[in-house]
């Protein structure tokens, strides 16, 4: 694991994704609540969008999943990039935070005890030592 503090969801935009088996399937193109959506290739563009809860862990420079390469482009590829409107997407944030303000990173709120804390993907990645 790195030295590194933490990522935010939102700071693993554009960082590669391995499968279970080492396979790297790509780089964090978009995320939502409930996906990532990984980008693979420049001519022969590929979009996987896979489940939050395939995502084993960050290991400070990796995103590993729980499923297989194959596992992947089975189930969960799509011939569609992602919309801004619908997933967070490095290049189109202003649309993401305009319709989900309380996803803003830069937002916080204050909980009824006082302490600061942050909504929604900004929460730091759970990782389980590998």
């Amino acid at each position: 694991m790195s030295s590194q503090g933490p990522k935010t969801w939102f700071s693993i935009i554009n960082e590669s994704v391995h499968t279970v088996d080492d396979v790297d399937i790509g780089d964090i193109e978009a995320l939502s609540k409930n996906f990532v959506v990984v980008k693979r290739g420049f001519i022969n563009v590929h979009y996987y969008y896979i489940p939050v809860n395939r995502v084993e862990g960050w290991d400070g420079s990796v995103l590993w999943l729980k499923s297989t390469e194959s596992q992947v482009m089975e189930n969960y590829e799509r011939n569609v990039e992602p919309d801004p409107f619908i997933y967070y997407v490095k290049e189109h944030k202003e649309f993401f935070y305009a319709l989900f303000p309380s996803s803003n990173p830069s937002k916080r709120i204050k909980t009824s005890n006082q302490r600061t804390a942050r909504r929604c993907c900004s929460s730091p990645i759970q990782v389980s030592p590998m």
